[in-house]
């Protein structure tokens, strides 16, 4: 599965999603209203991640991304 344009795909955009979440940094640290939001859209795009992991039997581990973590986007 490793080998096919789909794993390699996914695998990509997960990896960008979640180089994405360590760079914005918790809720409390926004600036304004926008940048709060997008923390809070990046936070649930990392729930979907994680959900569809889950319902697909996926560790995170095996798309490269083992230390995932959306939840440190809401924390204070």
């Amino acid at each position: 599965m490793k080998d096919n344009v789909e794993y390699l795909f996914l695998s990509h955009l997960v990896t960008l999603i979640k180089e994405r979440i360590d760079e914005l940094g918790t809720t409390s640290q926004a600036k304004d209203l926008y940048e709060s939001g997008q923390r809070i859209a990046y936070y649930e795009v990392g729930g979907f991640v994680m959900e569809c992991c889950n319902v697909f039997n996926i560790s995170l581990a095996d798309i490269g991304i083992s230390d995932f973590d959306p939840e440190k986007l809401i924390l204070p």
